[in-house]
């Protein structure tokens, strides 16, 4: 290892690397203090590129100028400590920076010094007994609000409650007062019906009439029931008017005035013996629209090859059937293909009970039967439940004015004693040929 100037560069196959050091001198400040200052030596790597601080050392001038420096600065610093008394921060801050020295603290501070640090415990302790003061009430303040938040919440749950009450006695007011206006509608309604002129409108029968006068019920509301019910009556006896005397126009338009009959020919004791009855059709000023739907199917040949079936269970009538004769297929379909389903209401009149060998609707229509027996209180008026006024009944259209031997003998044979029929083999069954509405030639001839 080779010492070399600082100016000195090493050779140029042996730069590789180079390290400095700091070797401090003393220099004296103007204050009297010491510093220290650097001196470089550079160490110039040879083959084994290694450089060694204790041959640096080794130098004599180098190593007393290490140890005076050392030796000196660490006086300094303890003289400098042992004058200043305690640490205070001006004297740390002057231990930080070695280089710097600071003069001692004058005596007339220290009270100072010690009565501010006084003042500011004192003041720390008022603070913290401050705050303390302001938990306190922040709490109780807290505590004030959390009860007024319960004590408003029931005031809320109380108002909702409180609303509900009112909302339902509305309801209730509201559907009184609806009622109330009802009842004055009702009032004034029946002060008109009084007041006006009511000789345009039908005639109710008596009997239909009584079922709603026989109440016990009283007051505004069942008089009003009552007026109500007689207005839809003549409403609806009215609609009947309507059509009877639509109907009479279209019997006289299609098939005169009449009287009308009709020829039945038919073949009895299962279509082996033939037979001919005739019916004398109702007059048109009293049933024109059953009239006019029977004559309707029979110009439509609707009943040719149908059939009349009786049973001894059923012995007060000899019914007809939509059926074909002898593969028995339902004729429904075509009835209601060509509108015929029966009357648009069951028509009866007074002067056309159900006497035996008359023929009337079933319900309605379109199925027709003979009553081989007086079945005036069976099928007339109130003698059925599914008629919905009391003045309806079964319409009783026409009777027989030639041929009862062939109903009530030959149609009527009795040979099935069984309980129940459940098919067709079980009646005994007659064919209906044809059934023709007889002309003034025809009706001449009988």
């Amino acid at each position: 290892m080779v010492l070399i100037n600082r100016n000195q560069q090493p050779p140029a196959h042996k730069q590789r690397s180079c390290t400095s050091i700091n070797v401090p001198t003393e220099r004296r400040s103007s204050y009297g203090s010491s510093s220290v200052r650097s001196s470089s030596f550079s160490c110039a790597m040879g083959d084994d590129d290694s450089c060694s601080v204790s041959s640096i050392s080794s130098h004599p001038s180098i190593s007393s100028s290490f140890n005076v420096s050392f030796a000196d600065t660490k006086s300094r610093r303890s003289s400098t400590i042992l004058s200043n008394g305690p640490l205070l921060p001006s004297t740390l801050s002057s231990m930080g920076n070695p280089t710097k020295t600071s003069k001692p603290l004058p005596r007339w501070m220290l009270p100072l010094i010690y009565t501010f640090t006084v003042f500011s415990w004192i003041r720390a302790i008022q603070f913290r007994s401050g705050s303390f003061d302001v938990l306190v009430s922040l709490n109780s303040e807290f505590e004030s609000l959390s009860s007024q938040r319960s004590q408003t919440w029931k005031l809320l749950m109380d108002a909702k409650k409180n609303h509900n009450n009112v909302m339902k006695q509305q309801k209730k007011l509201k559907k009184t007062q609806r009622l109330f206006d009802h009842e004055i509608r009702m009032i004034e309604e029946l002060y008109e019906a009084d007041t006006s002129d009511s000789s345009d409108l039908p005639e109710i029968p008596p009997e239909t009439m009584a079922k709603f006068k026989n109440r016990k019920s009283a007051g505004v509301a069942a008089s009003w029931i009552e007026h109500r019910q007689e207005a839809l009556l003549h409403k609806i006896y009215s609609l009947q008017s309507h059509i009877q005397e639509e109907s009479r126009q279209n019997v006289i338009q299609k098939y005169g005035p009449g009287p009308h009959r009709v020829h039945f020919h038919v073949l009895s004791r299962e279509a082996r013996k033939p037979g001919d009855f005739i019916v004398e059709l109702a007059s048109i000023d009293k049933m024109p629209h059953s009239v006019e739907t029977f004559l309707d199917m029979v110009a439509s040949k609707m009943w040719d090859n149908s059939v009349f079936y009786h049973h001894v269970t059923q012995h007060h009538v000899v019914a007809a059937a939509p059926v074909s004769y002898g593969t028995f297929q339902s004729k429904q379909h075509q009835f209601q293909a060509l509108g015929f389903n029966g009357t648009s209401y069951p028509e009866y009149h007074k002067d056309y009970p159900h006497e035996k060998f008359t023929i009337g609707f079933a319900g309605t229509g379109p199925n027709f039967y003979i009553n081989t027996m007086d079945n005036s209180d069976h099928h007339g008026p109130g003698g059925q439940g599914h008629h919905d006024l009391a003045t309806d009944a079964d319409p009783c259209f026409g009777k027989i004015v030639s041929g009862f031997d062939i109903v009530s003998t030959d149609m009527v044979m009795g040979r099935h004693k069984g309980k129940s029929p459940t098919r067709w083999e079980d009646f005994d069954l007659t064919r209906i040929a044809s059934i023709q509405l007889m002309t003034n030639t025809d009706q001449r001839l009988y």
